[in-house]
């Protein structure tokens, strides 16, 4: 597998990443940039880590994780957009993410970057080169779905958590679906 290739399967996995990010921008268009910068950090450190406990674990449980996977994204989405309608509804002064909910987003967007690990695993003895790649196509996505989302955010402040909300829980239900059957 050439990096040609790395890069495809980076921005294959980085779509979550943008989906969430958007959906954030969304609920949260008066983020502040450094914010936004430490939460597509976060999103890609996450999916760097994660692509490299794939290939460390390699082949030796991924019929365990593949079953299962879907709904860990899916369970770990529904508590975010549950937790973005219930703060709107408040009408809390929530105007960021805490980084519970960055690193739960992080977590069920990178779930597949374990099994495309497990897959490197087979073609490559190192790991770090591509896990990189991974992590750098993934932060550009995020920064690129917080900057879409605040511009459709800033028009239409009065429903955009529940916007972002439906977004995620989307994305969540997208997951299980695919896994489900396909």
């Amino acid at each position: 597998m050439d990096y040609l290739s790395v890069v495809a399967i980076s921005i294959g996995l980085s779509v979550d990443s943008f989906s969430v990010s958007f959906a954030d921008g969304l609920a949260f268009p008066n983020m502040k940039t450094k914010r936004k910068i430490f939460v597509s950090a976060t999103f890609a450190l996450i999916q760097f880590l994660f692509t490299t406990i794939g290939w460390m674990i390699g082949g030796q449980i991924i019929f365990y994780v593949q079953k299962i996977d879907h709904w860990v994204a899916f369970i770990l989405l529904s508590i975010v957009s549950v937790k973005m309608i219930v703060e709107a509804k408040e009408e809390s002064d929530v105007k960021c993410l805490n980084l519970g909910d960055i690193i739960l987003q992080g977590m069920a967007t990178s779930i597949d970057a374990v099994i495309v690990g497990f897959g490197m695993a087979t073609i490559w003895s190192r790991i770090l080169p591509q896990a990189t790649v991974i992590g750098i196509v993934t932060f550009v996505f995020a920064l690129l779905g917080f900057g879409l989302g605040k511009i459709i955010g800033e028009k239409l402040v009065k429903i955009t958590p529940y916007l972002g909300a439906a977004i995620l829980f989307s994305l969540g239900i997208k997951i299980l679906m695919e896994h489900l059957f396909v």
